[in-house]
């Protein structure tokens, strides 16, 4: 056993019992918490019928199922009950009940549509005294048709019960007992609430998919019922039927790159329903370079990763930013440092994230959402950071790996293909990770083929770190307390998919007194000389095949103090030359 890794992994054993702090960030004053949030959520399907419900609700936290007799607590939609921004603190346990009430009048005399675009975890909806709806799943949006439950004046309600981690719920890095790198949960609503009016045949969803030969597109436009569309993309009009494939050859060609993310505006009219889009043209493959490594190429060039690992965590909304402006902050900062990829981690994010990062030209590596029973620290972190690839081929067929409830294995899988729907058409995505480090992880050549039914068109990293099943298009390792190598390459694309983690707390910056992180320096200095010495180790790495590199972190998170930036986005820890390849 190597000891010196043994005493490194014990001296980041995090603190218990110790109390957060609450930071603001420089955004958390500006906030109006009476109309938060109003920016329009889904940005690839823009109507000019639209309603934020996003402000000041009643709420009340109950020990049972009974409508409570009064509401006594105000708090702030769309902040989930724990965070600052809220105005609640206080964590929701699994046996509690939290409920929310607001009032709304509404212009809208056609067809009207309810969208919560997310509640962690389970939720009832009732409207008018009905209840019109349950959900499960704390990260994926749902609609509801509400027209004829509408009234001059509607009183909306929600009951709201978060399991975290004493179910098998996705639940990403939320714990009840938070420590290291599991953080605080938030409870209920966590994205907007808003209202849209269509008409009573309207355009649903729009599918775009860039062609092989980079000149033309795939597009499906999806109503209740065929109906005739016009479509304009730019100057170039296209007509069509819903509901039907059209191949359409693009009168003007503009490659959506890095360095110059084009995004083609579009409009459609089909009769009376009217919406705005857009999409980028480009391509994700896995080729061989001109020296025979797999690489990712993008439009048939290959690029190398050099990004960064970005868990969406906020000192003061914690899975919510407090602002659209803060989201915009985080992506600029990173591609003013030299990255060009997030690897959006355990978290299905705000739509406008990727919105943002599309026209920013930030690529995207998408995780899906953890679930399953709580996880064995030895066999998921401990073991295998000690001897490298002694677990490389651990059989997630014939061992447990948190995963044993064939009813949640649905559920979970069913949220997998609901985040692919989600966020397949943004440009900026590349890579939908299925599992990380084994949390929850299960059958991964079979969940990897199940999900390249959803998206044939970007890659799979199936099992990012270890337990490694040999499938998906990455090899993917993370490498902690050590110098960055390069395992027995295969014919897969490899990705140092987690690295680095140097942490400096800086006081006054941090929620905890305590520190977590994977290396420990007490000053700017000495932290960016150690992350120099680290890029060195990666420049022959990339002459003997190695495709990209992920640093763990953009943000400080809660005890976790090795990001980029401090938790209160006020510290940029590093010079701009640090990361420098």
């Amino acid at each position: 056993m190597n000891m010196n890794l043994l005493k490194m992994l014990r001296d980041t054993t995090p603190s218990k019992n110790q109390n957060l702090k609450h930071l603001k960030t420089r955004w958390t004053d500006t906030i109006d918490p009476s109309s938060v949030w109003q920016e329009y959520p889904r940005m690839q399907l823009r109507r000019e019928a639209y309603q934020s419900l996003n402000g000041i609700w009643d709420c009340e936290i109950t020990d049972s199922k009974n409508l409570p007799n009064r509401f006594s607590k105000k708090i702030v939609v769309p902040f989930g009950m724990g965070s600052l921004c809220s105005g609640i603190l206080d964590v929701l346990q699994p046996n509690q009940y939290l409920w929310y009430k607001t009032w709304f009048r509404t212009p809208f005399r056609k067809k009207v549509i309810l969208h919560f675009e997310a509640v962690d975890q389970v939720c009832h909806v009732y409207l008018n005294n009905q209840e019109i709806f349950y959900h499960e799943g704390g990260y994926t949006p749902f609609e509801i048709e509400i027209s004829k439950y509408l009234l001059e004046e509607n009183e909306l309600i929600l009951c709201v019960q978060d399991y975290t981690d004493t179910s098998m719920y996705s639940r990403g890095k939320q714990r009840l007992k938070r420590e290291g790198m599991w953080y605080t949960p938030i409870a209920g609503i966590w994205q907007s609430v808003w209202l849209e009016e269509v008409e009573e045949n309207y355009i649903q969803d729009i599918f775009y998919q860039t062609r092989d030969d980079l000149k033309s597109i795939e597009c499906t436009i999806t109503s209740p019922e065929r109906e005739a569309y016009t479509m304009k993309i730019g100057n170039q009009i296209v007509k069509g039927f819903t509901n039907e494939k059209r191949i359409i050859p693009l009168e003007e060609v503009h490659l959506w790159e890095i360095d110059s993310p084009y995004l083609y505006d579009v409009t459609i009219q089909m009769s009376k329903d009217f919406v705005e889009s857009y999409f980028g043209l480009r391509l994700i493959t896995k080729e061989k370079d001109e020296d025979g490594y797999y690489k990712v190429f993008l439009n048939h060039k290959p690029i190398f990763i050099h990004g960064l690992l970005d868990q969406g965590y906020w000192s003061d909304g914690v899975l919510t930013p407090p602002c659209d402006e803060a989201l915009i902050y985080d992506i600029q900062t990173m591609k003013e440092l030299g990255f060009n990829t997030l690897r959006k981690h355990i978290k299905i994010e705000n739509r406008r994230f990727y919105y943002h990062c599309d026209r920013l030209g930030m690529l995207v590596i998408q995780d899906m959402v953890n679930g399953g029973a709580s996880y064995n620290g030895n066999v998921v972190t401990i073991l295998p950071t000690l001897f490298k690839y002694m677990w490389n081929h651990y059989d997630d067929k014939k061992h447990d790996l948190s995963q044993r409830n064939e009813t949640f294995k649905a559920q979970w899988l069913q949220e997998c293909r609901e985040s692919i729907q989600l966020l397949k058409n943004h440009p900026s995505i590349i890579s939908w990770c299925v599992f990380n480090e084994g949390w929850g992880q299960f059958h991964a050549k079979q969940v990897t083929s199940i999900l390249r039914e959803e998206d044939n068109m970007r890659l799979f990293d199936s099992t990012s770190g270890w337990f490694d099943q040999g499938c998906g298009d990455f090899l993917s390792i993370h490498i902690y307390f050590r110098n960055l190598f390069l395992p027995k390459l295969d014919n897969r694309i490899c990705l140092i998919s987690e690295y680095g983690g140097y942490a400096w707390n800086i006081q006054g910056h941090s929620a905890l007194e305590s520190a977590y992180g994977y290396q420990r320096y007490t000053n700017r200095e000495s932290l960016n000389i150690a992350c120099k010495e680290l890029m060195k180790q990666a420049g022959p790495l990339m002459k003997e095949g190695l495709a990209g590199l992920i640093y763990t972190q953009v943000s400080d998170v809660e005890e976790e103090v090795n990001g980029i930036l401090s938790y209160d986005r006020e510290i940029v820890k590093f010079d701009k030359d640090t990361f420098k390849l």
